[in-house]
């Protein structure tokens, strides 16, 4: 993925989302907590990356498998619920068209 992103948007790379950005707060608050199943098992607290343009992003990504959560097959990290899945894509599809 990261290869065909750069092939893509040279110059561009992909970098972690920062707690601060709307992906991780509208509409929906999804920063784990700091002693959440996420943490204990080394999920970093910005498990979005993204590429910039324009003071925007342009690529949104995360090299965790949320849709096994909206599919409700079960994954060793407990925070990756049904509801949380959705709750994410909502955000990034929330981001996508509000900024």
């Amino acid at each position: 993925f990261r290869a065909e992103m750069s092939e893509m948007f040279p110059g561009k790379e992909l970098v972690r989302v920062p707690t601060s950005s709307p992906v991780y707060h509208e509409p929906f608050e999804l920063v784990p907590e700091p002693n959440s199943s996420l943490r204990r098992k080394g999920v970093d607290t910005e498990y979005v990356w993204g590429i910039r343009h324009n003071e925007r992003y342009i690529v949104l990504y995360s090299p965790y498998d949320y849709s096994c959560a909206i599919e409700t097959t079960q994954d060793d990290i407990e925070a990756f619920t049904e509801e949380f899945g959705y709750r994410l894509f909502t955000n990034l599809v929330s981001y996508g068209m509000t900024y």
